[in-house]
């Protein structure tokens, strides 16, 4: 499956317009936004099934893992 994420907004001109999708789960409301032509650019997400998942779907894990170990240089 293509990685909604990372690819060009649908639609609009321009650079797309990025997002942050922390406590991802299994990313319903990252793919909303990516078909809404949102980019993702940093994803957390703790629960080890939801990072099985979002692997299985996208081809890679969630950039992080755990909100409270996070740093703000981590986020582009």
């Amino acid at each position: 499956m293509n990685d909604p994420f990372r690819g060009p907004a649908a639609g609009v001109p321009g650079p797309s317009p990025t997002y942050a999708d922390w406590f991802a789960g299994t990313s319903g409301f990252g793919i909303a936004y990516g078909s809404a032509g949102f980019r993702r650019v940093y994803t957390c997400e703790i629960d080890p099934f939801c990072r099985r998942v979002l692997k299985a779907r996208f081809g890679h894990e969630p950039e992080g893992r755990d909100i409270c170990e996070g740093l703000p240089e981590d986020v582009p």
